[in-house]
């Protein structure tokens, strides 16, 4: 039973099937995160706009007040700009699938932020550094804000909070400009983002006293940016308490490499995918 002497979100491994968290916990790496980019004289995306003016806001799940630092990713360098003290404002936003709304959910969200770059450039990634909570310094690394990682089109999109048009209205005419850090060289790093993967898996064993039966657990894995789990929760449950304890057991004691940004490791995510019976 020394399984028992760890403990992930709080839930030592012994614990009862029914007490697995379902849900990985969303400031788990930092209070709060950049949620938006949008170019001031662009539709386009703000990883397709080249534009000398940009806006961004920051959110989080819950009320607080946050204040830092944003490093801001371009086409070509790195950039930063002041994280004012800000107060988190309540916002409902709509999320919705291929154009039909799912489910509405409560954000917490900053007004925006604006700066101007030296030249027309477009803006890759953003992500805070340096972040306070509260007034307090936090120890978090948050996940780069980079849309281009993924597909352009995808099938959930979200609606709600301050319209693009207001924001670009609302545009001061002289921006902050943004303070250049240093020149963006890809040299020996062939990837811009490398997802997090297993290194060595530890198999679920198969639950004692159940009938033979196929079914699929997988749980969502946070990692640190070092590969080790810091959060996990069941993200499609086999059916059965029995099986999702026991990949729950299997997929925190396996090892991951963790994601990699720029070659630089950061935070990330792995679903790890048990199969029992097959």
């Amino acid at each position: 039973m020394a399984m028992c002497a760890a403990v992930v979100s709080g839930v030592p491994l012994c614990a009862l099937p029914s007490q697995l968290p379902t849900e990985v916990k969303p400031d788990l790496f930092c209070p709060a995160a950049v949620s938006r980019v949008l170019p001031i004289h662009s539709d386009a995306p703000f990883f397709l706009a080249a534009d000398n003016a940009f806006a961004l806001q920051v959110s989080a799940q819950a009320p607080k007040t946050v204040s830092g630092k944003i490093i801001v990713l371009t086409s070509s360098a790195f950039y930063s700009i002041p994280l004012p003290r800000q107060s988190l404002v309540q916002t409902v936003i709509m999320i919705s699938l291929n154009g039909k709304p799912v489910r509405k959910e409560t954000v917490y969200q900053s007004q925006p932020i604006y700066f101007a770059l030296p030249q027309k450039e477009a803006v890759q990634a953003a992500w805070i550094t340096d972040i306070a909570e509260d007034d307090k310094p936090a120890e978090c690394a948050t996940l780069p804000f980079a849309a281009y990682a993924g597909n352009v089109n995808q099938p959930y999109s979200t609606s709600g909070g301050l319209a693009a048009r207001d924001v670009r209205a609302e545009a001061p005419a002289k921006m902050p400009l943004a303070t250049f850090l240093k020149r963006l060289d890809m040299n020996g790093c062939d990837k811009v983002v490398t997802e997090a993967r297993m290194i060595d898996g530890v198999s679920p064993a198969y639950p004692l006293g159940e009938g033979p039966q196929r079914t699929t657990v997988i749980v969502k894995i946070a990692l640190n940016a070092v590969g080790t789990v810091a959060d996990a929760a069941i993200l499609q449950s086999g059916g059965n308490d029995a099986f999702d304890a026991s990949a729950m057991n299997a997929s925190i004691h396996s090892r991951y490499a963790p994601k990699q940004f720029l070659c630089t490791p950061v935070p990330g995510f792995y679903s790890f995918r048990a199969n029992f019976g097959s």
